[in-house]
């Protein structure tokens, strides 16, 4: 089953658009300034913090992830199993990230520095694993260091679940407690990237996500009245997007700094969660103006393309830069701003129009017919058993 929500897709297009730009703007530093009437207006805070579009990734899967839970709690909806749980994680993730993987060893951009190596890097991405280790941490594919953690995360997943769907304020405190305590360990220390972005350093991204779809269904079906205040929640999804832009203001001003930006992520990072937490569920139930704009189509199609979108645009951008296209005179291109202009416009079209291809031949079809989906899914799950401190469906009240 495939839940859809508009102003959550819109998040997700907006969360790819921020990692776009900001591996875009690593290569051709094309600065994001505009000028309108004679005055120039700088927006350098977006590209140069677009790396926070994964911590917003990493909120919408949770966010998704427990959007099932949330609706067999209030809404009396029935789950499928662990096994098929699995599966749906497979082959949305597997078959684009190994073809990624594939491509990119078969044409040597992908290099190491012997057989042994190579074989040992190529095994850990294909389990997953390589976030786990420094020197296979950010190779093959520079993005995919995240896949290791989300995949990590899936294998933890039920558990936190069946946690989740008993103790939800507990369980998203020990999540909570165990990513801050993470980040204060590891601030300061060799490789502290490195350190700071293993799981358990974000995990309340993850937790934040799931705490919220568990309030969205719960105001949803036990405070419909409060949940009708559109105007209230119209302002509680902006100031989430003021929030997350606020946090935006120290990582920005830190940039030269030598521990940036683990140092202000320690205290940015928990309000990133609360931003994330407001605009979402702000959304949700905000006015339909608010949710169609959100929602747009530009925003929902990047969103449909978002994961081979973020699998490819750094490495079309690599490509592009080392073949010369667009082409430069000189040495350093940086000096030819017409050069980042044409840049950053051909590396965003080639880097969406292959998502779009991969995602249109390989990723959807294999979506829509499911391959081996009988192997993981017995023919009657049975239910999940639900502890009895659960309030009662919904359902169970309309009877």
């Amino acid at each position: 089953m495939t839940y859809r929500l508009g102003p959550i897709d819109g998040l997700r297009g907006i969360a790819i658009l921020l990692v776009l730009w900001f591996h875009v703007w690593q290569i051709s530093w094309l600065g994001a300034d505009l000028t309108f009437f004679g005055h120039t207006y700088v927006f350098d805070i977006f590209p140069t913090s677009g790396y926070v579009g994964v911590d917003l990734f990493f909120f919408i899967s949770g966010f998704c992830l427990f959007y099932p839970y949330a609706q067999a709690i209030f809404d009396g909806k029935p789950l499928h199993s662990v096994g098929s749980f699995f599966y749906r994680r497979i082959i949305k993730i597997v078959p684009s990230y190994y073809f990624c993987i594939a491509v990119l060893v078969a044409t040597h951009f992908a290099s190491f520095d012997s057989l042994s190596s190579g074989l040992t890097d190529v095994v850990r991405h294909l389990f997953f694993v390589h976030s786990l280790w420094p020197n296979t941490f950010e190779t093959i594919d520079g993005v995919m260091w995240s896949l290791g953690i989300e995949v990590q995360f899936y294998v933890l997943f039920p558990l936190i679940a069946w946690a989740f769907m008993r103790w939800p304020i507990v369980t998203f405190a020990v999540m909570a407690a165990i990513a801050n305590g993470w980040r204060h360990a590891v601030v300061g220390q060799y490789g502290v990237g490195f350190s700071y972005n293993q799981l358990p350093g974000v995990i309340d991204l993850f937790g934040s996500g799931m705490l919220s779809v568990y309030v969205y269904r719960w105001l949803a079906v036990r405070k419909p009245r409060l949940a009708g205040q559109k105007w209230w929640w119209t302002a509680v999804a902006l100031g989430g997007f003021g929030l997350s832009y606020a946090v935006l203001i120290p990582l920005f001003q830190t940039r030269y700094d030598q521990d940036w930006p683990w140092l202000t992520f320690l205290y940015g990072r928990p309000l990133m969660c609360l931003a994330f937490a407001m605009a979402s569920v702000g959304s949700l139930f905000a006015l339909q103006i608010w949710q169609r704009a959100l929602g747009n189509p530009l925003l929902l199609f990047l969103s449909l393309i978002s994961y081979n979108l973020y699998l490819w645009h750094q490495t079309i951008a690599q490509i592009l830069l080392r073949a010369h296209i667009p082409p430069f005179a000189g040495t350093d291109p940086h000096l030819d701003r017409d050069w980042m202009w044409h840049f950053s416009l051909v590396a965003y079209l080639a880097a969406v129009a292959v998502a779009t291809v991969i995602t249109y031949a390989l990723e959807r079809p294999l979506l829509k017919r499911r391959p081996f989906e009988e192997l993981f899914e017995p023919r009657d799950p049975a239910p999940l058993d639900l502890a009895p401190s659960l309030p009662a469906p919904v359902v169970a009240e309309a009877d």
